[in-house]
């Protein structure tokens, strides 16, 4: 990949959901909190320059959270794309990244996985486990 490329690499990650747990629970095991959820692509904002910086997940009782770290101005709109995709999820590479969990949700930040000089500016210790979501209700894996 030469530089001026990565320079503008665009982050994605995907969040791998079982959708079985998405369905509403019976009475008296969870809360209800009234979360209907669609399945067509999402898409808003446009590219920011302010690179990537972390990425983080939560639990909560009736969703998962996953949080991009951006280095940008406040105020600042971020452009998102979010979908489901097919099963088979490749790296920068082209390589076959194995995946966990029974439907690939794609989330795609418009923002730069780079600094100014090419080097990246949020690297996971493990590109295949790059936020620890074991336990988790929803989320199965982030790559």
């Amino acid at each position: 990949m030469n530089r001026s490329r990565s320079r503008l690499l665009v982050i994605v990650v995907t969040v791998l959901a079982t959708l079985g747990v998405m369905a509403p629970a019976s009475a008296g095991t969870s809360p209800y909190c009234g979360i209907t959820w669609g399945s067509p692509p999402e898409r808003a904002g446009t590219f920011t320059p302010g690179p990537i910086t972390d990425l983080r997940a939560g639990r909560h009782a009736c969703f998962d959270r996953l949080v991009v770290d951006l280095g940008y101005p406040a105020g600042t709109r971020v452009g998102y794309r979010v979908q489901y995709v097919p099963r088979v999820v490749q790296d920068g590479s082209g390589a076959v990244i194995p995946l966990r969990g029974a439907a690939d949700l794609e989330v795609v930040v418009f923002a730069p996985g780079h600094d100014q000089n090419g080097n990246p500016t949020y690297r996971p210790a493990n590109r295949n486990e790059a936020v620890n979501v074991s336990g988790f209700t929803t989320f199965r894996q982030v790559v």
